[in-house]
């Protein structure tokens, strides 16, 4: 019982632990390029997305949509999703995290290989997104 009592003490602990507060917002940085061979044209915007919105910009042949969404019924996640002018989904990314500061202190999908950076080709045209969360202690994460 000594044994089950010593191995029951860190699964209790670790329930306890309460989870740290989401992000207020999430920042993605863009490159589009009309010519994807080519930097002439090209465009940066940034966009912020508040807790529970989501944020759009349209560029000549693609459209980039963020949300960002907390506390929903299936949990936390930000959706990053890019269609084309009819808007036909050409690439979808979910993220889902549970809030904890060890999760947002990760990088997501792949470890630490993984850079966050999401191309898209279409018509010749490239749209480069890379998404991250800043928090109010010192670690982030890209998304």
């Amino acid at each position: 019982m000594l044994i089950a009592a010593a191995l029951a003490a860190p699964l209790l602990a670790s329930c306890a632990e309460e989870a740290a507060p989401l992000p207020e917002t999430i920042s993605c940085t863009t490159q589009y390029r009309p010519d994807a061979e080519s930097s002439a044209g090209w465009q940066s915007p940034e966009l912020i997305i508040p807790l529970n919105s989501q944020e759009t910009i349209d560029f000549e042949v693609m459209s980039l949509q963020v949300s960002y969404a907390g506390e929903q019924p299936d949990g936390n996640a930000v959706a990053v999703v890019i269609t084309d002018a009819k808007k036909n989904v050409l690439n979808s990314t979910l993220y889902q995290h549970d809030g904890t500061g060890e999760q947002l202190g990760t990088q997501w999908a792949g470890g630490t290989s993984f850079t966050g950076l999401h191309y898209t080709n279409h018509e010749g045209a490239l749209l480069q997104v890379m998404c991250s969360a800043e928090t109010s202690y010192p670690t982030s994460a890209n998304w």
